[in-house]
């Protein structure tokens, strides 16, 4: 039951992760859009414009633990996290059903 589990737990991990590659092209697509009404705006709002700008000026002074992050490398380190301790226990149960473990 355990490795069939731990499987489930990688597929989930991998399916999720499919569905941010697609939901951040869409997101990034639009920001395009956004980003050019922008630049051809006579407003200065810039709110897509200097967005990466001002994450790195917020990031500055910032210690590793209190960095802002994208939420993109937020599931990114999700997925890998889950996706390694997934593959870690199939790995565990199958060289337990093998008998190898005592």
């Amino acid at each position: 039951m355990g490795t069939f589990l731990s499987i489930f737990v990688v597929l989930v991990s991998i399916v999720f992760w499919k569905l941010d590659q697609r939901t951040s092209f869409l997101i990034k697509q639009s920001e395009s859009i956004l980003e050019t009404l922008e630049n051809n705006s006579d407003s200065a709002i810039g709110i897509f414009i200097n967005e990466n700008a001002n994450l790195i000026e917020e990031n500055k002074n910032r210690n590793y633990f209190s960095k802002i992050l994208t939420y993109g490398a937020v599931f990114r380190f999700t997925f890998r996290v889950t996706s390694f301790v997934g593959i870690g226990l199939v790995i565990l149960f199958v060289i337990k059903i093998l008998g190898c473990l005592t």
